[in-house]
């Protein structure tokens, strides 16, 4: 996942970097590197979805591609949220993961 991109796109891995940093986890490794059971864990699954959407912006922005608004559904209210301006790039990774923990405590019940 996003491998290509980042490959493509500096600032696709870029974007990535500083997301491992919010988060505290290796999310390239996370992308490239997990099995099916480690990536679809709820806590890693949230945070790769959205760290793919936001490197994806980082990139079209960086192109000059720029939303004229944004909506998402469930997860994905979230990095529509960031494209919006309405979360900060470090609030979105923040609320993210902690929505992920929450979610997979919860199917670990």
């Amino acid at each position: 996942m996003m491998k290509d991109i980042c490959d493509a796109f500096p600032t696709a891995r870029k974007t990535l970097d500083k997301i491992s940093e919010i988060a505290g986890i290796n999310v390239p490794e996370l992308l490239w590197n997990s099995d099916a059971a480690v990536l679809s864990r709820s806590d890693n699954s949230q945070l790769a979805i959205t760290a793919a959407s936001v490197a994806t912006m980082a990139v079209l922005e960086e192109k000059g591609i720029v939303p004229a608004s944004a909506m998402g559904f469930s997860l994905g209210e979230f990095p529509a949220l960031y494209a919006a301006g309405v979360l900060s790039f470090e609030d979105v990774i923040k609320v993210v993961c902690q929505r992920g923990k929450i979610m997979q405590s919860v199917c670990e019940k």
